[in-house]
């Protein structure tokens, strides 16, 4: 029985391990931030959060679709991707913001986020690259 138990416990943990792989923000090299916490991420997607601390405008960039955006989505936003373009779609309608850019995949992303200054995005750890700035979430 034991063994049966720790059977589905290792069974259990290999299932979850690619949900587990993480959701990692990333900025353009020169960005002065490196560390932003769970409400400032919250802010700057939801269009509150306009500047960073040197008065550079902020470029938040996102995955139009796929399980590192669900995710992101989840873990930073606490919404779904439906309750996200709802949002971003009143916020429009009613003339006070513009959503953030979106990409097909990490790799369009990624290279946007490297040339533009200012810009914020996400992808999955996996997909990260030196030419863009890793920033830490406390």
């Amino acid at each position: 029985m034991r063994r049966l138990n720790l059977f589905f416990l290792l069974l259990f943990l290999l299932a979850a391990a690619p949900s587990m792989s993480g959701v990692v923000l990333v900025a353009h090299p020169d960005n002065s931030e490196g560390v932003l916490d769970h409400d400032e991420i919250r802010r700057i997607y939801l269009g509150k959060k306009t500047h960073w601390s040197d008065d550079t405008p902020i470029v938040p960039v996102i995955l139009k679709s796929g399980d590192t955006h669900e995710e992101f989505l989840d873990e930073y936003l606490d919404r779904t991707a439906h309750r996200f373009v709802s949002y971003w779609r009143q916020m429009v309608f009613t003339g006070k913001g513009i959503p953030p850019k979106s990409f097909t995949d990490e790799a369009q992303l990624i290279i946007f986020v490297a040339a533009t200054p200012g810009s914020v995005g996400y992808v999955s750890e996996s997909s990260l690259v030196p030419e863009v700035q890793t920033l830490t979430i406390r």
